[in-house]
């Protein structure tokens, strides 16, 4: 997904999806990732849950998922 956003860095992180769970990796960005206001240390995997929000430059996600 591409965001324009200045304080979103060009590889901020990554979503992980296998079949159990969906995950974020805050992959060495400048400004760094929150997920539900805790931020999340370089390389860190952090396990996402329905109404989790991430917090990406100045844009927060909030996940929801189907059928939940």
């Amino acid at each position: 997904m591409v965001v324009a956003d200045p304080y979103v860095s060009g590889s901020h992180g990554t979503i992980d999806l296998t079949p159990d769970a969906v995950y974020f990796t805050d992959t060495g960005s400048s400004n760094g990732t929150s997920v539900n206001g805790a931020k999340l240390a370089t390389g860190q995997r952090t396990r996402i849950q329905d109404g989790d929000e991430i917090q990406i430059g100045q844009l927060t996600l909030r996940i929801r998922y189907r059928g939940a």
